[in-house]
Formats: C-alpha cells, sequence, structure tokens
C-alpha cells in the first residue's frame, strides 16, 4: 500500500460518497497497471456520481488496458525473428469469451465521456475490432482443430 493510496483509502473511509477520492483512487490503481482493481473502483465511483464524463473516461481507459492484459494472458505469443506473431503456450478460451464484454464496455464508456464520433472512441473501437477478430478467428482455428 502506497502513501498515496493510503491517504484516497482514508478519504474514502471518512466518506464513501467522495465520487472524486474514489475516482482519484481508480486513477492511481490504472497508473500502478492494476487494471482490474482500477476497473472495479471505477465502477463503484460511477455508481456514486452517474454519468460523469470523467468517470466515464477512465473506466474506458482502465477496462481497455484490462482487455488487452487479458487477451495476453489468454492467448500467450512470440514474435519470429522476423517478426511474425506466434502461439507459445496455451489458450485460455473460456476467458476469451468474456473479452467482448469488456470491449463493449470500453466503447460504452468512451461513448459517454468523449461522444460516438470522437478520435478517441473510434480509436477504441477499432481497437476492439481488431481484438476481437483476432479471437474471433483464434477460437475458430481452436474449436476446428479440436485443442
Amino acid at each position: 500500500l502506497t502513501a498515496a493510496e493510503a491517504a484516497y483509502r482514508t478519504a474514502i473511509a471518512a466518506n464513501p460518497l467522495n465520487s472524486k477520492a474514489v475516482s482519484e483512487l481508480g486513477m492511481m490503481l490504472l497508473q500502478g497497471g492494476e487494471y482490474e482493481k482500477a476497473t472495479a473502483v471505477q465502477r463503484a465511483a460511477l455508481a456514486l456520481k452517474p454519468g460523469d464524463k470523467s468517470i466515464h473516461n477512465t473506466l474506458g481507459l482502465s477496462l481497455t488496458r484490462h482487455a488487452l492484459e487479458v487477451s495476453k494472458i489468454c492467448v500467450p505469443r512470440t514474435l519470429s525473428p522476423e517478426g511474425v506473431p506466434s502461439l507459445s503456450g496455451d489458450i485460455d478460451v473460456g476467458a476469451l469469451r468474456t473479452l467482448s464484454e469488456v470491449w463493449d464496455e470500453a466503447v460504452a464508456s468512451m461513448t459517454i465521456a468523449h461522444g460516438a464520433d470522437s478520435e478517441t472512441t473510434r480509436r477504441i473501437r477499432a481497437e476492439r475490432a481488431n481484438h476481437l477478430n483476432f479471437l474471433a478467428a483464434l477460437e475458430g482455428e481452436v474449436i476446428r482443430q479440436g485443442l
């Protein structure tokens, strides 16, 4: 527990309805690479202050980074010397299926935070499409080969 995290947790304990302190704790967790925890904390902040664009933005970032991290865990990859990706371990097909929901929530949060036609939302939608297309193809191959 860092001093900053302890300070946020103390502020939240003193006033559990302090959405700003909850959101700032989520941002700190996000910056520390604790994407799953950051997502949970940002959801709690959003429950305290529904519709807050800043919280939606941080939730969208947390979800996006969480999805990318889960994707790396589910589909271990290595690069050949030529830079071609290849599988380097077992595939967690069950976890792959949950990624679609995570990506959908990330896009929804970014849409609320930035608008449907913003560059940020378009970028997250494109990232979602790229990952889900890859995962769908991979899942199809896994099923086809009976892995």
